[in-house]
């Protein structure tokens, strides 16, 4: 982790805070785990393989001379900006199609790109208001107020509840054709990435109440409370907000945040005191 916190310290909010952390989240019933993947920028790629081999052969003998092999594999997070740089905004989107024959897929009705936001500050955690899911994806997408009422409300639409704190959560919602050029709406914190997992059907760490009574102190407890105790001290939470639009539409719908949103969509507590 020191590692990509020197390299890509506005990304790791997405990511455990340390090897304890990630074997707790990943943890499954029996023991077993659940291995799955996180974004890192590939302009970065070259500088991380070289400074992790550097700072395993100072940690550990068996580790000098290591190298590393690497996989190129999909665009999420990999070209980001500064929200208030239109031109930057630009060249980003150019370079995550580089890769591709862009100019050929403008028209093609079934490519989407998704574009997204995030908000952080150091030492703070930021949480999504419940009661504003509405009104951040009306002033996000444009929809009127009272039909994005109805699309959060609908049966399609998803609400992610925050460490079981009814009035903090994110939510996912899909967004019907001729609404709106944006087909798809999520607003989520990234403490997630520490806790939650897919589980047969459980969408985040859990335990069962037999265990709960049985153990005099059962280990997922103490687990997860070592996962806290080390997140208070570094994990920044961050609140993101993404939408996804057809490609011929990326250049034409950037995404804008006013103040007066933030202030009503968001909660933020000291990162200590969330933890």
């Amino acid at each position: 982790m020191p590692v990509l916190q020197a390299l890509s310290p506005d990304t790791v909010t997405n990511w455990p805070v340390n090897y304890e952390g990630a074997q707790t989240r990943a943890r499954k019933a029996r023991s077993l785990y659940q291995y799955g993947t996180r974004p890192f920028s590939g302009s970065r790629v070259r500088r991380l393989g070289y400074d992790l081999a550097l700072k395993l052969g100072e940690e550990f003998e068996w580790a000098e001379g290591m190298l590393f092999m690497v996989q190129m594999q999909g665009v999420k997070e990999a070209h980001q900006h500064r929200p208030d740089d239109l031109d930057a905004a630009d060249l980003a989107l150019q370079n995550t199609l580089s890769d591709f024959y862009y100019e050929e897929l403008m028209e093609e009705e079934h490519c989407y790109v998704d574009v997204g936001l995030e908000l952080s500050e150091a030492g703070y955690a930021y949480q999504w208001r419940t009661d504003a899911h509405a009104e951040l994806l009306s002033g996000i997408t444009g929809i009127p107020l009272p039909r994005a009422r109805a699309l959060v409300k609908a049966r399609e639409s998803a609400v992610d509840y925050s460490s079981g704190l009814i009035q903090l959560s994110g939510c996912r919602v899909p967004i019907p054709a001729q609404t709106s050029n944006i087909v798809y709406f999520q607003a989520y914190t990234t403490d997630k990435a520490l806790i939650q997992q897919n589980n047969g059907g459980r969408h985040s760490l859990s335990i069962t109440g037999k265990a709960a009574l049985e153990e005099a102190e059962p280990a997922y407890l103490n687990r997860l409370y070592d996962l806290y105790f080390d997140a208070k001290d570094k994990h920044d939470c961050a609140a993101r907000v993404e939408v996804r639009i057809q490609l011929k539409d990326a250049w034409m719908e950037p995404l804008d945040f006013q103040p007066w949103l933030m202030r009503d969509s968001l909660c933020v507590f000291p990162r200590c005191d969330w933890w």
